[in-house]
């Protein structure tokens, strides 16, 4: 079995972020190996809590993970 990360990187986008989990195939979240990192980068609106609440009623074997950015550091600056 192969480790898969799914990188999301989020600016004020607290209505659009469950839906871009949602969009992530069901034999990935089923992977306990798997990871589902959220970014939060420097967003002016609940973008991190709906991350959160994401990751507190996710019920696939992935583990996911919400982090904030406190200043928006664009893309490149999050994979960085």
């Amino acid at each position: 079995m192969s480790k898969n990360l799914v990188f999301i990187v989020a600016y004020n986008h607290e209505n659009k972020i469950e839906k871009v989990v949602a969009r992530i195939p069901a034999e990935i979240m089923a992977n306990s190996e798997n990871e589902v990192l959220i970014i939060d980068d420097g967003s002016r609106d609940r973008t991190f809590f709906q991350g959160e609440s994401i990751r507190k009623k996710h019920r696939g074997n992935a583990k996911v993970t919400v982090l904030r950015n406190p200043v928006n550091q664009g893309y490149g600056g999050n994979q960085k």
